[in-house]
């Protein structure tokens, strides 16, 4: 159920503020994490951080692109299934209208050097933006910070050193999750 407090966000704000967001993110849906933090967490106050970082995580381990399932999830949230239309639609429309650009004037980008270094430039870009992310996941870890620290070390070991394969270790992850909960409540 939608709360009363954000019923009254208009469907062209949820479809503006995605839309904004598919413009400026290259990379994945992990750059647009920062951009809707700051519009439903600080700007317009629509939700807390925990919520925030809620639907981030539900994105990351839904099946999709990351950044669609934060509209799904965001546009819900503030709107019901309107919103959650509005926002996916704001959020594809960019892709869409670049890649038809880019194919209609494919034989004229292709061996660009301009373009060529454009792209490398936003490859840095993106590595600043995923550190943030990580930098202010990590902050925002406020309970069980050891146990967090444990296996966010351990993950990265698995994937990175031992080259498990990172569904595995999501799944583990999950597993861990649930035991952890549950010897939590009990």
């Amino acid at each position: 159920m939608v709360d009363n407090k954000v019923e009254k966000v208009k469907l062209s704000k949820l479809f503006t503020t995605s839309f904004f967001v598919s413009i400026f993110i290259i990379g994945s849906g992990h750059v647009a994490f920062p951009i809707y933090k700051k519009r439903f967490v600080e700007d317009n106050k629509w939700m807390d951080q925990q919520e925030m970082m809620d639907i981030m995580v539900i994105s990351q381990c839904s099946p999709g692109a990351i950044a669609v399932n934060m509209a799904v999830a965001l546009g819900y949230k503030m709107a019901g299934l309107a919103g959650s239309l509005a926002m996916v639609f704001g959020t594809l429309l960019p892709p869409l209208i670049f890649v038809t650009f880019i194919q209609i004037f494919y034989s004229s980008f292709v061996g660009n050097p301009i373009l060529a270094a454009m792209f490398k430039g936003m490859n840095a870009a993106v590595a600043a933006v995923l550190i943030n992310v990580v930098i202010s996941m990590f902050a925002d870890i406020k309970q069980y910070k050891i146990i967090s620290y444990i296996l966010i070390a351990i993950s990265f070991s698995l994937v990175y050193f031992l080259k498990i394969n990172v569904a595995y270790v999501v799944l583990a992850g999950i597993v861990v999750a649930c035991i952890l909960s549950w010897g939590i409540k009990k």
